[in-house]
């Protein structure tokens, strides 16, 4: 089988073998979960903030460091939620899970969630909405100690947006801010990146040696999957390994095609690894039989 990838005419790879070693060696994850808390609340204070309420899972992990169903909770995003000042950080768990964040330095408070979507309200979902907003509106302002604080806000019912604006809260967007935040990593983050990277490699390794005709795309896709999951990884956010013909255009999904013989193989990893880093590159591979 030959292989085209980023190890191709590489002579620096000694150190490979320490892709045996445990992701998680060496670091210091109460470091990271403080570093990253702080930097949130920096650009907090540098974009005139008061306070935030987050409820994309990705953020809520990178403030918190606690991960709780993460596709979930991206489908269902009323259903946990951070709200954070420059003092103080809450965290709106979802029912039954409020035990995940016990140890945590950075959560001051774990309460219950009260999901103010359609599917948990049905069509009492605008009075959900109104009660919701009101207790958030109580509760920043008593964090802040201001009834008309600046408040970001991530994705969320629209009206959940609009009944927190018509009580005298000063609505913008918390994308900007924690992706600011997010795009300086510190040292020990950058170990977490890195164990997410060689568990990646770990499992396309695996996919890579698995190759063979007569297998289908979705059989071969399933060992990376399995390996990140394996490592403690989270998930494949893309389902993009093609073989033959269905290589170009790309982006076609992996499907139940039959890889054939003298066929390329074509991945993209888009792989949420170890602590919830991206690990993304592209492996072409191709079995000449």
């Amino acid at each position: 089988m030959g292989n085209f990838d980023w190890h191709g005419g590489r002579t620096d790879l000694s150190d490979l073998a320490l892709l045996d070693r445990a992701p998680g060696e060496d670091i210091d994850l109460k470091a990271v979960r403080l570093y990253r808390l702080r930097r949130v609340r920096e650009q907090m204070y540098k974009y005139k903030i008061d306070a935030m309420i987050l409820s994309d899972p990705i953020n809520i992990r990178y403030a918190t460091g606690i991960r709780n169903m993460q596709v979930f909770s991206m489908r269902n995003a009323p259903s946990r939620y951070l709200v954070l000042s420059a003092t103080r950080s809450i965290l709106f768990e979802f029912t039954g899970c409020l035990h995940l964040a016990e140890d945590y330095e950075t959560v001051d408070e774990v309460r219950t969630a009260k999901t103010a979507s359609f599917v948990a309200a049905g069509p009492d979902i605008h009075t959900r909405e109104k009660v919701w907003a009101k207790e958030m509106h109580q509760l920043i302002t008593e964090l802040v100690g201001k009834p008309n604080a600046t408040v970001g806000l991530e994705r969320l019912n629209a009206n959940v947006a609009i009944n927190l604006r018509d009580l005298g809260l000063k609505i913008v967007d918390a994308q900007q801010p924690v992706e600011m935040a997010r795009a300086i990593k510190s040292a020990e983050e950058v170990k977490c990146v890195v164990a997410s990277l060689r568990a990646t490699e770990v499992g396309v390794a695996k996919l890579r040696n698995a190759i063979q005709p007569g297998l289908t795309e979705n059989e071969l896709w399933s060992i990376l999957h399995k390996s990140v999951i394996e490592q403690d990884g989270d998930y494949c956010e893309t389902r993009l390994l093609s073989a033959g013909r269905r290589t170009n255009p790309w982006f076609q999904e992996t499907a139940s095609h039959e890889i054939g013989k003298n066929e390329l193989i074509a991945l993209d990893t888009d792989v949420v690894g170890c602590y919830g880093y991206y690990s993304d590159f592209t492996h072409i591979s191709f079995w000449p039989r």
